[in-house]
């Protein structure tokens, strides 16, 4: 929770001043005992602040909602998300392995 009211401090004083790397740094810093709201609250600054178009922070959006456990956010962002990698597609077939979805062929 450090992390996150750091990036809220440092926000406040002088605009925009985080950048798809901080606030990769925040999310990845975060653990998995924070609370769904919390990591849309960040969703919800990073569409605000437009880092959502990149791809490492839509991919610790996808992390931290996966960790939170709440996969129809998680799904839902990577579904949203513009750009995708192949550590996008890696990281969702995780996922889904994760969760029993994905059968070993």
């Amino acid at each position: 929770m450090r992390l996150w009211s750091s990036l809220n401090s440092c926000h406040g004083k002088e605009g925009k001043n985080e950048n798809e790397f901080v606030f990769t740094s925040v999310l990845c810093g975060l653990t998995c005992h924070v609370l769904v709201d919390t990591v849309r609250q960040a969703h919800s600054l990073a569409m605000k602040n437009g880092l959502v178009c990149f791809v490492f922070v839509a991919n610790a959006l996808v992390t931290m909602y996966v960790k939170c456990g709440s996969l129809e956010d998680s799904l839902s962002t990577f579904e949203l998300s513009g750009n995708k990698n192949l550590i996008t597609c890696r990281l969702w077939l995780l996922v889904l392995h994760r969760v029993g979805i994905l059968i070993r062929l």
